[in-house]
Formats: structure tokens, C-alpha cells, sequence
């Protein structure tokens, strides 16, 4: 069984479960994606994204504030989720406790400045 956060639009975190035999048909249910992406966010961390969310979906501006706590310089719409991935053959695998650790450190740091400016410009953009 593969564990990772998914972080909805509005700014909810689920704990995602997905069968580790099936887990590509697992992570397009858990997004509701024909097909997804993956962006790595640092060693041993990855997000997955709807590849179509762009179109299917809105902005989701707490995950794009934790992905760019974590480096990365795009945006992101539609739900994602982060799970953790080997450094010696790209395999997903759970995250650990450090993972967990770290996401839950960076949706605090994003849900507390939902009244910054950035935060407005973000939400005006999802709308």
C-alpha cells in the first residue's frame, strides 16, 4: 500500500491509500485524472498533478505555495499529491515520517498567509 497527502483545492489535506500493484490506475482515481504528471520537489519528494488540470480544473494555491516553499517555480492547478520516491531507481513509495513531516510544515506555512497579498493575487486567479 502506497501513503501520501493529497491536497484538494480548497486547501484540505487527505491521507491517500493506493494499492501498490495498481498504483497508476490508484493515483488517476485519487486525482480523477485520464492522465497525470510528476514534479520533484526535492530529493525523495515528489508531487503528482492532473496533466490536464490546467483545463479541468482550477488553481489550487495552497499546493502551489508548498511546491514553490519547496523550489519549484511554476503553478498548479487541480488537487495533488505527494508521495515519496527512491533516489536510485525513481520508484514511489510512501512517504516516511520526515515527508510527512515536511509537507505538513509547508501547508501550515501556506493555509496561515491565505490574507497576504500573494495569497489574494493567487485566489483572484483561481477564480
Amino acid at each position: 500500500m502506497l501513503t501520501g497527502i493529497k491536497v484538494n483545492t480548497d486547501g484540505t489535506l487527505v491521507v491517500v491509500q493506493i494499492e501498490d500493484a495498481n498504483h497508476v490506475t490508484g493515483i488517476q482515481q485519487a486525482l480523477d485524472a485520464r492522465w497525470y504528471d510528476v514534479a520533484s520537489m526535492r530529493p525523495g519528494l515528489d508531487v503528482f498533478v492532473d496533466d490536464e488540470g490546467l483545463f479541468t480544473s482550477k488553481l489550487n494555491p495552497t499546493l502551489t505555495a508548498m511546491v514553490q516553499a519547496f523550489g519549484y517555480a511554476g503553478v498548479l492547478y487541480g488537487p495533488g499529491i505527494f508521495f515519496g520516491v527512491t533516489e536510485h531507481d525513481g520508484a514511489t513509495v510512501s512517504l516516511d515520517a520526515a515527508q510527512i513531516a515536511a509537507v505538513a510544515t509547508q501547508w501550515v506555512e501556506a493555509t496561515s498567509y491565505r490574507n497576504t497579498p500573494v495569497a489574494a493575487g493567487l485566489a483572484f486567479l483561481a477564480h
